[in-house]
């Protein structure tokens, strides 16, 4: 699979659900990936990641063509996103919006991988391994 490549299995899509439509009938819904308006970013599902410690170890194991290739469509749209985020509030996002919230987190992550260093690691910084962010989850 290449970056591109819309990965549906991904662990922060759940997956189908079922719902209940009486008398023992049932219907499997899909949950939605992302909100309809960007469909266009699915592909890089993969970078939907809840953690910053997450975030890092994709960050650190992705080659600089597949971020390159990540930061440059997220840089595309990220304004966008940011308008449709700031449209909702934050403490009770929906899946979709939230793992496009996850996406535009990923897109920080990588900035200075593009941005200064052309390089996934922080070239001349302390060893990522000795950062332990402490996150709520």
């Amino acid at each position: 699979m290449n970056a591109f490549t819309p990965r549906r299995n991904h662990p922060s899509l759940g997956g189908p659900t079922e719902q209940s439509e009486g008398e023992g009938v049932k219907q499997t819904v899909s949950a939605q990936i992302l909100p309809a308006e960007f469909t266009d970013l699915e592909p890089l599902i993969d970078w939907a990641l809840a953690t910053e410690k997450e975030r890092t170890s994709k960050r650190l194991a992705s080659s600089m063509e597949d971020i390159q290739a990540f930061y440059d469509c997220m840089s595309a749209r990220v304004e966008a996103a940011m308008a449709y985020l700031n449209a909702l509030p934050l403490d009770a996002l929906p899946p979709e919006a939230e793992r496009l919230f996850h996406l535009s987190l990923s897109l920080m992550e990588v900035a200075n991988a593009v941005e200064m260093f052309q390089n996934p690691a922080v070239i001349n910084g302390f060893d990522v391994k000795r950062f332990a962010p402490v996150e709520d989850v």
